[in-house]
């Protein structure tokens, strides 16, 4: 979750992170504080509440909140369950 980073790709744009594919802006166009501050995919990632699944019921929600870019990859919403957290995969062998 985009708690305190980004990825700026070397053309300027900019996306949450390497795993999520996703375009900000760019910072040729808009300054990166601009883009951090108005986003509206930035702050439906800052916003935990909005987590669905596992992910909203998880003890680590607060540190953790999962790989949105891995959630989005296997489930096209960026709030769903990371399918691929050690949590739940662990719950899942037990």
């Amino acid at each position: 979750m985009p708690n305190g980073y980004l990825t700026i790709l070397p053309n300027g744009d900019v996306i949450p992170c390497m795993l999520l594919q996703t375009k900000l802006g760019n910072v040729r166009e808009k300054s990166i504080t601009r883009i951090w501050n108005n986003s509206q995919i930035l702050s439906k990632l800052r916003n935990r509440n909005l987590l669905e699944g596992e992910c909203s019921r998880c003890i680590y929600v607060d540190k953790c909140a999962g790989c949105r870019g891995r959630a989005y990859e296997e489930t096209g919403n960026i709030m769903a369950t990371d399918p691929g957290c050690w949590v739940n995969i662990g719950r899942k062998l037990l």
